[in-house]
């Protein structure tokens, strides 16, 4: 129901009567910005009942506008978030069907290598008559032997995992390549794709390459710190392709997390 208005002039009442009443007196000099109107339990003039009444019809359209600006700013984050996890839901759909494929097309297990039962050459120290020492050279013939058995060890483990397709030869060159100056690297299967986590443990800069199955490939720098709240810092990734940033932080920072967390262990 419309708010009506009583109003006063030399002590006469009159009204009450709507906004829309009152504007149309105003405008036909019927009565002046020095009558008073009852607002609020109390008479003030006109021109003072219309600045006040102006003022809060501003007010309450700049409340309109922030309550529609709050609305797009949710509309926008939920189409973020929606985008998110339908790009989730793609790649773990695209991982479904790869590992389905994968099993339909895997060739059938190699078998164990089997041991060699040929005549092996003795490499046992001969006995020496001479007057030098036999005890140096007998363990210098077993370190070898031990050695070269450990490398031959090495080598065939190594084959077997290449010609199964677990183990590309860069692969192979790369975990041989970090044993030696000391870096971790672990290879594992997440929902997006596959992830190579280099781990330098505190030295110097780790890195992180995921190679989604939609053909996306995140390429980011990662250091351990202990004084920020996720327990690392991370850099700004390289990707292949133009991919939504927040979703590619998104992916990056999970894998490293679970990592962390020790899920891939």
């Amino acid at each position: 129901m419309e708010e009506k208005y009583k109003i006063l002039w030399k002590g006469r009442e009159a009204g009450p009567y709507t906004l829309e009443q009152i504007q149309a007196m105003l405008n036909a000099r019927q009565i002046g910005l020095a009558h008073q109107i009852l607002h609020e339990d109390k008479w003030i003039f006109i021109e003072e009942f219309l600045i006040f009444l102006k003022s809060e019809q501003q007010q309450a359209a700049q409340q309109a506008e922030l309550d529609r600006l709050e609305q797009e700013r949710q509309g926008k984050h939920e189409r973020q978030m929606d985008m998110i996890k339908a790009q989730e839901a793609q790649c773990e759909a695209e991982h479904r069907r790869e590992i389905e494929m994968q099993q339909v097309n895997a060739p059938p297990p190699a078998l164990p290598p089997q041991p060699d039962h040929s005549p092996q050459p003795d490499h046992s120290p001969q006995p020496d008559h001479s007057p030098q020492p036999v005890t140096t050279e007998a363990s210098g013939n077993s370190a070898a032997t031990a050695g070269g058995g450990f490398a031959m060890f090495v080598i065939v483990v190594l084959g077997v995992l290449w010609y199964q397709g677990y183990w590309s030869p860069s692969g192979i060159l790369e975990q041989v390549s970090s044993t030696l100056d000391g870096t971790k690297v672990k290879k594992v299967t997440v929902k997006a794709g596959e992830a190579t986590i280099t781990d330098r443990e505190g030295d110097g800069l780790s890195h992180l390459k995921l190679e989604c199955n939609n053909g996306l490939v995140i390429d980011v720098d990662w250091e351990r710190n202990p004084l920020n709240d996720f327990g690392y810092d991370i850099y700004e990734p390289e990707v292949s392709m133009t991919y939504n940033r927040l979703a590619v932080m998104l992916l990056a920072r999970g894998v490293i997390a679970n990592y962390l967390n020790g899920e891939y262990d």
